[in-house]
């Protein structure tokens, strides 16, 4: 007898141990098929099933639109029911699902020169498949060559109003922080997106105005620190491709200094070595060396992660004046693109103003570096972003979102809640406002 196609009940299923996904719910699929899990078989069964099926109306009726604004209620089970034959002559064996119904949107992203999206169709595909109802903002992959048909074809449903897309969905999914405007638009729900609070407290301000929680993709990380959602290596790889753009020399006669050697610093060194630069990586103790190691060099690159304390004091490991050292044209790379910076000339720039000229050095700190590569970044992204976004939904909330496992963990220590930071005092409207415009 063959089960193919139809639901397993956990009880029957080989549940192996460990692993962080063997612990999200799971369902079976038909191969041959794309029908969501759960569907009635077109055979014979099918003809009989309304006998079987009646008693589980009110359940399945119940728990297919819990109301959005009560997540308890999306702790229902809604069940979707399978009859399957153990012999011509066997009675049919129900198999039910637990499942749990959330509206997951994904919104086209709007800040210039930013193509990208956070899921493409077959992780949409995945979503609906599992029992949730995906809603695309329309044309919102268009510029990477996604058509909307292509959702719709995974199951999603196209929206073109922006107000029930933010408003009226439990959890929005998103690359780059949401606008002032998008902002405006939540209504107590989820968000997971790029956030970066500690750099914007205003973002926290925002999220507590419209009783929004969210889950910072940048934050997620495992117990060994590895971020979850990570293009850091593109980032270190585009970014010398791009600064290559500004070089007065062919790379292979340009001399380059790296200050770190993380993920995204390997990235940098990875490229700078493919191109043939002159590559020196100053280790931590060479770091008050710092003025001779700049002589001559036509690339800094800083690719180290400025602890909050450092920036707090503005403290800098490469002050304005050492800057003098470098080759005359030369240009700066910062990678990390925090703010305070330990250059201290570097501040961060955007895809639509990628850089800036000062002291005589052109200085890039582009803020989402792999959309300079959107098709490659996107594809990585949605890969990495389907599973956290399915374990999200199918757990119906982010309360005790720990209980699903080690991602539930992590999950939770990404989590920004704006009443646990006392959001209406994190930070006066005219210093979010001052610090914004310095930015700028």
């Amino acid at each position: 007898m063959s089960l193919r196609g139809r639901i397993v009940p956990k009880q029957f299923q080989n549940a192996s141990a460990g692993g962080v996904m063997n612990r999200l719910p799971e369902t079976s699929t038909d191969l041959t098929s794309e029908r969501p899990v759960g569907f009635l078989q077109a055979s014979w069964e099918t003809a009989i099933s309304p006998i079987f099926i009646i008693p589980f109306y009110p359940m399945m009726w119940n728990g297919l639109t819990p109301p959005r604004k009560h997540p308890v209620a999306l702790t229902k089970i809604h069940n979707f029911v399978s009859l399957a034959p153990i012999s011509a002559c066997s009675l049919p064996i129900f198999f039910l699902r637990k499942g749990i119904l959330m509206i997951i949107a994904i919104p086209k992203e709007t800040a210039e020169h930013e193509i990208r999206v956070a899921l493409l169709p077959n992780a949409v595909r995945s979503l609906v498949q599992a029992g949730h109802e995906v809603w695309v903002e329309k044309n919102a992959a268009f510029e990477l060559g996604h058509f909307d048909r292509e959702y719709e074809s995974a199951g999603a449903k196209i929206v073109t109003d922006r107000a029930k897309l933010f408003g009226e969905s439990r959890l929005v999914v998103k690359l780059k922080a949401p606008s002032a405007q998008e902002f405006a638009l939540l209504n107590n729900n989820l968000l997971f997106s790029m956030l970066h609070h500690e750099q914007n407290p205003e973002f926290v301000q925002e999220l507590g105005r419209h009783g929004v929680v969210a889950v910072e993709m940048e934050s997620l990380k495992n117990d060994a620190d590895e971020r979850l959602v990570d293009a850091t290596d593109i980032t270190g790889e585009v970014g010398v491709l791009y600064a290559c753009q500004h070089l007065r020399v062919m790379p292979q006669d340009a001399r380059a200094l790296v200050l770190g050697y993380g993920r995204v610093g390997s990235g940098a060194i990875t490229m700078a070595s493919k191109l043939g630069m002159d590559l020196k990586i100053l280790r931590k103790s060479e770091y008050p060396h710092l003025p001779h190691f700049l002589k001559g060099v036509d690339l800094l690159i800083n690719a180290i992660s400025w602890p909050v304390e450092e920036r707090a004091k503005k403290k800098y490991l490469v002050t304005q004046e050492m800057l003098d050292n470098m080759n005359p044209n030369g240009v700066v790379l910062d990678l990390s693109v925090d703010f305070p910076n330990p250059i201290q000339t570097c501040r961060p720039t955007t895809l639509s103003n990628p850089w800036y000229r000062e002291h005589g050095k052109v200085h890039i700190g582009i803020y989402g570096y792999p959309g300079l590569v959107p098709v490659s970044c996107t594809r990585r992204y949605s890969e990495q972003i389907l599973p956290i976004v399915r374990a999200i939904a199918d757990h119906g909330s982010l309360d005790d979102i720990e209980s699903i496992g080690d991602l539930g963990h992590f999950i939770a220590r990404a989590t920004v809640r704006p009443e646990a930071l006392s959001w209406r005092s994190i930070v006066s409207a005219e210093e979010a406002e001052q610090e914004k415009s310095y930015i700028e």
